[in-house]
């Protein structure tokens, strides 16, 4: 299992592209995240406003 990215990484990616007017690919490019994971914070960023990141785990079902 990999460890997540901080949140300062998600704040710089996130600001290179809704401050300076970077593209998303070039933010992930300069940062060296995934273009994927790059594209996904700003998106979560415009439509929510949270820069955090999304919990992880939760309930498990019975079978």
């Amino acid at each position: 299992m990999t460890a997540g990215y901080s949140q300062d990484l998600r704040d710089r990616v996130i600001d290179a592209v809704m401050k300076e007017g970077m593209s998303r690919r070039a933010a992930a490019r300069r940062f060296g995240v995934s273009e994927s994971a790059a594209i996904k914070w700003v998106q979560r960023a415009e439509r929510t406003g949270s820069r955090r990141a999304m919990a992880t785990g939760g309930r498990r079902l019975k079978c």
